[in-house]
């Protein structure tokens, strides 16, 4: 079931005007999302809280370090959101 709502979020994801910026951190962490656990009940609210902190921790530590915390959850592979919103903090 998370499979077909991670994917349903990230058409409509697609869908919204950005700016060249926005579309770039997407094209960087959206391949990460799949080793995130998502859960159905809070699956929006923390997928929102995520897209804040990663754009947050891009503006502040670049790309190269968003990279390496996305990378970190690669190699966790099961992480619950929040793990990986407080490793972005």
């Amino acid at each position: 079931m998370e499979q077909i709502q991670l994917k349903s979020y990230l058409e409509k994801l697609r869908q919204k005007p950005k700016s060249r910026a926005r579309t770039h951190l997407q094209e960087i962490a959206t391949p990460y999302l799949r080793y995130i656990i998502w859960t159905d009940t809070t699956f929006e609210k923390d997928m929102s809280l995520f897209w804040i902190k990663i754009n947050q921790f891009y503006k502040r530590k670049g790309e190269y370090e968003t990279k390496k915390i996305l990378d970190w959850v690669k190699d966790k592979n099961s992480l619950h959101p929040k793990q990986v919103i407080k490793a972005l903090l």
